[in-house]
């Protein structure tokens, strides 16, 4: 597909923009008509921003115990995605409580784990309520760039641990980011 279809859409554009520098990096072999530009995911902060109840009415809006420790998965419930890891994750600490917001060919449901809970596909206004309920997002993907819902989850006031690949192809925002 790249030899066939990107590299010779990407040499014909007239501008070519990346979201991250490991995706410009990837593709610099490529000689296009102007050099390419890099600009991250833009973050709606009027929606993603922290919450002015500290957490409280957002974790009542999802049944969650005002004073739990509360992590958050955001993304397509997918091996890649690493939904696999967050779900064992809320199996060893069942004194946290853990929601997902996403759906996909792996049923979070379907591991009976009492301290999560599944919330399908849910709305960006629904997400952004997500974050603030959440202590931390947790993002154990190893095979993306730099993802949206991390900038999301930073702009709502909530923590974020992932890998360091991911990190990577972000190196400005490693300082508010446990990986």
């Amino acid at each position: 597909a790249e030899t066939i279809a990107v590299g010779p859409m990407l040499r014909s554009a007239d501008d070519v923009v990346y979201v991250s520098p490991a995706v410009a990096n990837y593709h610099a072999r490529l000689q296009t008509r102007h050099p390419s530009r890099v600009i991250g995911h833009g973050v709606d902060t009027d929606l993603f921003s922290p919450s002015t109840s500290g957490g409280t009415s957002e974790r009542s809006a999802f049944g969650v115990n005002p004073g739990a420790k509360v992590a958050c998965f955001a993304g397509r419930c997918t091996a890649s995605k690493g939904i696999e890891i967050f779900i064992r994750m809320a199996q060893l600490r069942p004194d946290w409580q853990f929601l997902v917001a996403g759906h996909g060919p792996i049923d979070p449901t379907s591991y009976n784990v009492p301290n999560l809970q599944a919330l399908g596909h849910v709305d960006r206004r629904t997400l952004a309520k997500v974050y603030r309920a959440a202590d931390v997002l947790v993002l154990p993907s190893h095979s993306e760039s730099f993802s949206l819902v991390v900038r999301e989850a930073l702009a709502a006031g909530t923590g974020v641990l992932c890998g360091d690949q991911i990190l990577q192809t972000e190196p400005s925002l490693h300082e508010y980011v446990l990986a």
